[in-house]
């Protein structure tokens, strides 16, 4: 039986001619008016919204990147990205036992594990608040799920001050590690699905 949000959440989707007309589109969260699309980055993407050129970073054969693309705005307007390195590039030993600490039995004993690393995750501030990054985390990890069957883990560093992204993270799977730095945390994420 499906839940009453679920049935609400059909109802606002299927009918956003009616919800237009009544004049309650706008207070709609974006990602649900269905405007959202989430895909590797491509050569042409539009980020000035989130960092003047993805196209340096997310061209770079070591790099890879997920965005959130805004089809209201254009085919191209990037509204949201993640930028990763897999494997990680030299990542600290430190923070390698940490994550191996953490790490679930099955993928210990995975032969050529691969670990990667998040160097960003950013949403435009207008775009933020509308449950477009829980959605690029969850479907970036979805991807790397059945596209990269020897990753068993993603880490990240966050400052201790940055309580909304702190929150994003928890939210989204990743737990904190033993290993922190100064006024850096780490966190990682095991769930590749």
């Amino acid at each position: 039986m499906r839940s009453l949000t679920s049935v609400l959440l059909f109802l606002l989707v299927a009918h956003r001619p009616t919800i237009a007309w009544l004049g309650l589109e706008e207070k709609l969260p974006r990602w649900l008016s269905n405007n959202i699309i989430y895909r590797k980055y491509q050569a042409g993407d539009d980020s000035s919204r989130v960092l003047e050129d993805l196209a340096i970073l997310c061209t770079r054969e070591d790099v890879f990147c997920f965005v959130a693309v805004d089809t209201s705005i254009s085919a191209k307007a990037v509204v949201g990205y993640i930028e990763m390195e897999i494997p990680a590039y030299m990542p600290d030993p430190r923070v390698m036992d940490a994550i191996l600490e953490k790490m679930p039995a099955p993928s210990k004993k995975k032969k050529d594990k691969v670990i990667g690393y998040i160097a960003y995750v950013k949403v435009a501030a207008s775009s933020r608040g509308q449950g477009i990054g829980t959605d690029l985390i969850s479907r970036t990890f979805n991807y790397l799920g059945r596209t990269r069957p020897n990753l068993v883990a993603m880490y990240l560093m966050v400052n201790e001050d940055d309580k909304a992204a702190i929150a994003l993270y928890k939210k989204t799977q990743f737990v904190m590690l033993t290993y922190q730095d100064k006024d850096t945390l780490y966190y990682a994420r095991y769930n590749m699905k």
